[in-house]
């Protein structure tokens, strides 16, 4: 266990190292209840009492990012690692903020700098296929997301991103079996809805619109607001003919995402197939 007492040459007294574990443990407390303020002024304190305590500044690094103050998260999470005894695990925790926030070559070195010391842990080779996969490397990034799988990771999101890779190789197949393995390990109806929004999109790339329909009806109770669901149940519906229903789709969505171009080019394109639909049926009575 890390402490301020082993990093400093002139170690603070036995009370003020006391009293900044008290505070690191009712800043976490705070932390883990969604008290930010309270977690902020915890973690500060104890900081101000012992400085070199990484264990606070990693929780203060947290709670700043839960706050939405991402650069000085960041700061304070690389001098928490910055550390002779290097925490692989808290490196990686780094790299995740650092991706999150499109620096790719930082949340590399991370993963790099984490596999060093823990040449097996999961989530460091997880960011590692993130990267690559931000990247377009596919190829790369699904070796590191097996190399995750064969290090012991159970993590469904590691899964569904060798599922998003085999989409966009052109796999719908790979991908709907790989999601289908993510599905079975959640009872039926407790699926996440991000992976039912993945299964339903493998459906349709493999014209199984109707299963795809289905599906993505079904996650729609996790992303009621997803637009991007309604242009694929819009695009299946169409695939089946029934453009009315793909318009009553893109009409719902409309009204979340009013400005959204694609939802308001499938909706021009839509009342272009109906009128033709329409001048036809007008032509048909006519004769």
């Amino acid at each position: 266990m890390f402490g301020c007492r082993s990093l400093s040459l002139r170690a603070p007294s036995d009370e003020k190292v006391i009293a900044a574990r008290e505070m690191t443990r009712l800043g976490q407390d705070a932390l883990m209840d969604g008290r930010l303020k309270e977690a902020e002024i915890r973690f500060t304190s104890a900081l101000e009492s012992c400085p070199n305590d990484i264990a606070a500044r990693r929780h203060y690094a947290r709670t700043l990012w839960q706050k939405g103050e991402f650069d000085q998260a960041i700061a304070e999470m690389t001098a928490a690692t910055d550390q002779p005894c290097e925490n692989p695990t808290w490196t990686v925790e780094l790299g995740r903020m650092l991706f999150d926030r499109q620096q790719l070559a930082g949340a590399m070195e991370c993963a790099t700098r984490a596999l060093v010391g823990d040449p097996k842990l999961p989530a460091a080779w997880k960011l590692r296929g993130d990267v690559f996969q931000q990247h377009a490397q596919l190829q790369s990034a699904l070796e590191a997301y097996y190399k995750a799988l064969s290090c012991g990771s159970n993590d469904s999101q590691v899964r569904l991103a060798i599922a998003e890779v085999h989409q966009k190789r052109g796999r719908p197949d790979r991908a709907l079996s790989t999601l289908q393995r993510i599905m079975d390990s959640y009872d039926p109806g407790n699926e996440p809805s991000e992976v039912a929004v993945h299964y339903g999109v493998a459906l349709a790339a493999l014209n199984r619109h109707e299963d795809a329909i289905v599906a993505l009806a079904d996650a729609r109770v996790g992303q009621p607001e997803n637009p991007q669901l309604s242009l694929q149940l819009a695009k299946s519906y169409l695939a089946l003919a029934q453009p009315e229903q793909a318009r009553a789709e893109i009409m719902t969505a409309l009204q979340t995402h009013p400005n959204e171009p694609e939802l308001l080019a499938t909706l021009n394109a839509l009342d272009g197939t109906l009128s033709r639909i329409a001048a036809g049926a007008s032509d048909r009575q006519l004769r």
